[in-house]
This record gives structure tokens, C-alpha cells and sequence, in this order.
């Protein structure tokens, strides 16, 4: 019990890092991120703690703060696949797509099999409206995962945008028959 471990001895970085990890999963970031907070402080190459503290200001929306806390975790850790992913969808989340291309091609050259950083990058392609290169990337994390309803989706978008209706259907009903009444499917399959 981190709690009791911290009335012992408040300043237990990794017992501030660990409950602040279980707070994160619980949604309470605003408490997640001051545990990470007191960790930091007392130990500031924690990269972990770097890490979630990235990750709870994600889901607090609060993108530049997580590029912030990413950059200091891959200062620690550098190469490390999960972070240029987190760090990619914080710059994707601000729209910095070209930035998010870039750790997502880091995170693919470290992990060239990683059907996640093949499908964050397709997304950002997409997003930055290269077709072609989004198409590559989601037909391979496709190809690695056939279980991802979001790459078939996504791929679908891009099919759609260029007029290609009979592959864009077959991909909205392949996201369909893997998420049942998925909104963005239902919806693509309508334009299309």
C-alpha cells in the first residue's frame, strides 16, 4: 500500500511514482500528476516518472506540458519506442503533423514490425494529406494486425478522399465487423 508506505516516509520517490502510476489508471490525473510531480523533484532522472507524468497531461490535454515531460523522458532513455509514440501523438494532437511523422519514423526505425507506430504514422500521413505513404503504412500495420478496426477506418478515409469508393466500402465494413456500430464507420460507409 503506496499510501502507508508514504506515511512511513513522504519522501519515497518511487512509492510517489508508483501510486501516481495507479492513479493514472484509475483517471484521476490531476492527483497522478502531483505524485509525478513530488518524484521529479526528488529524483529527476526518474524517466518513468517523466513518462507518466506525459501521459496524465495527455489525457488532461495538456500537449505541450506532455511534449515537455517526453522530451525529458527520451533525454533519460533515449530511443525509447513508447515515448517518441506518446511524444508523435501529443505533436499529432496539436495538429504539428509533420513533428509527429517524425517520432512516429523514429519509433518505426527502432521498430520496424511495431504495427501501433505503422498505424499512428499512416494516421498523421493522412492527416497531412500524403495518400500514398498513408496507404503504405496502414496496408503494413494491417498486415501486422489485422485486429485494429482504427487502421481500417483510417484507411478507408484515405481511399474515400481519392475517389476510390469500392475499397473505402470494403475497409468501412471490415472496421464494422471488428467494432459493431463503430460511429466513424457508419458514418464514412454513408459518403461512400
Amino acid at each position: 500500500d503506496y499510501d502507508r508506505a508514504l506515511k512511513f516516509n513522504p519522501r519515497h520517490a518511487e512509492a510517489l511514482r508508483l501510486r501516481g502510476a495507479v492513479y493514472g489508471l484509475k483517471g484521476e490525473h490531476a492527483r497522478a500528476i502531483a505524485d509525478f510531480d513530488q518524484a521529479i523533484g526528488l529524483n529527476g532522472k526518474d524517466w518513468f516518472a517523466w513518462f507518466n507524468r506525459a501521459i496524465a497531461r495527455d489525457n488532461r490535454g495538456d500537449f505541450s506540458g506532455s511534449i515537455a515531460d517526453y522530451d525529458q523522458a527520451l533525454r533519460l532513455r533515449p530511443n525509447n519506442v513508447a515515448a517518441l509514440l506518446g511524444r508523435g501523438a501529443a505533436h499529432h494532437h496539436q495538429g504539428a503533423f509533420a513533428k509527429a511523422i517524425a517520432d512516429y519514423s523514429l519509433a518505426v526505425g527502432l521498430a520496424p514490425d511495431n504495427a501501433q507506430a505503422l498505424y499512428k504514422r499512416g494516421t498523421a500521413y493522412a492527416n497531412a494529406d500524403d495518400s500514398e505513404r498513408a496507404i503504405a503504412d496502414l496496408d503494413r500495420s494491417i498486415l501486422l494486425d489485422g485486429s485494429n478496426a482504427l487502421a481500417f477506418l483510417n484507411r478507408a478515409g484515405v481511399y474515400r478522399r481519392r475517389g476510390d469508393f469500392e475499397r473505402a466500402l470494403a475497409d468501412y465494413d471490415r472496421a464494422l465487423r471488428l467494432r459493431p456500430g463503430l460511429p466513424q464507420a457508419l458514418a464514412g460507409r454513408r459518403l461512400a
